[in-house]
């Protein structure tokens, strides 16, 4: 029997038709929100249950205050070293939970995602990621680092997690046969009037996440086949997009990246 082919639409996490996208649990990272606007109504129409971890309240504080909405988040946690009294006094007489967990062997990113995981209605549920790649190198290799800790189902058993940053969408490939939609394209994105239009671009990294990984792929430009990725050696980056469906088979865990285009379509 052939090996199954796990597939993906990255871009459902946006769709404005419900029977395209499962329900999504958001975790807000402590990195600015620069984003179109809409797409983050868009995001928050389609989740369940919205984090904040630790001085991600600023960011969504700073969102609403910038553009005068009102996205809400469920609660905020973390060790809260990064929270702003004057924000916390915000969330606080609206009567979010703001629970401070002081362990300092967990990140403010895993403390939200287990607080996610701890309930049965939300253990399997799909993760969307906001920020995280913006800031310091460090900060973002650990972002890297939790997003790959997280994956470890190679069936992705207990929900796919998404990083969305400014500019990309990034998930882990399991070891395995992966087909990725990779010119998805919706419109009418967002609430009220303004909505927008959102598209997969075409540049795509495929990067080695233990050691050394041997990949084969189909539907990109610049296709291989049984190709040793691995840093300090040859990295995939900067490749593009030629077909709907990107094909990607590897022998272990890889980092899928694909950039966002916000006029729609791939150019």
């Amino acid at each position: 029997m052939a090996p199954k082919i796990i597939t993906w639409a990255p871009l459902d996490i946006f769709s404005p038709a419900p029977i395209h996208h499962k329900p999504l649990a958001i975790i807000i990272l402590n990195q600015e929100l620069k984003l179109p606007l809409y797409l983050y109504h868009q995001l928050w129409l389609n989740s369940t249950f919205v984090i904040a971890a630790d001085g991600g309240a600023n960011r969504l504080y700073d969102l609403n205050k910038a553009h005068s909405t009102t996205l809400s988040t469920n609660a905020i946690i973390g060790d809260l070293d990064s929270l702003l009294p004057s924000v916390r006094s915000f969330w606080e007489d609206r009567g979010i939970p703001i629970m401070h967990d002081s362990d300092q062997y967990s990140t403010d990113f895993t403390k939200a995602v287990n607080y996610i995981r701890a309930s049965p209605s939300r253990k399997d549920i799909d993760i969307v990621v906001l920020g995280g790649l913006g800031g310091r190198v460090d900060q973002g290799l650990s972002v890297l680092h939790h997003l790959y800790l997280f994956q470890d189902s190679v069936t992705y058993e207990d929900g796919r997690m998404y990083l969305l940053s400014s500019e990309a969408v990034t998930f882990v490939l399991k070891k395995g046969k992966h087909g990725i939609k990779a010119k998805e394209r919706w419109e009418g994105i967002g609430s009220g009037e303004g909505k927008g239009e959102v598209g997969l671009g075409k540049h795509v990294g495929i990067l080695p996440l233990k050691g050394e990984s041997v990949i084969s792929t189909q539907g990109l430009e610049w296709d291989v086949k049984d190709w040793k990725t691995v840093f300090g050696g040859l990295v995939s980056t900067s490749n593009h997009v030629k077909e709907e469906t990107v094909k990607v088979e590897t022998d272990e865990d890889v980092l899928f990246t694909i950039d966002l285009n916000f006029a729609g379509g791939g150019d």
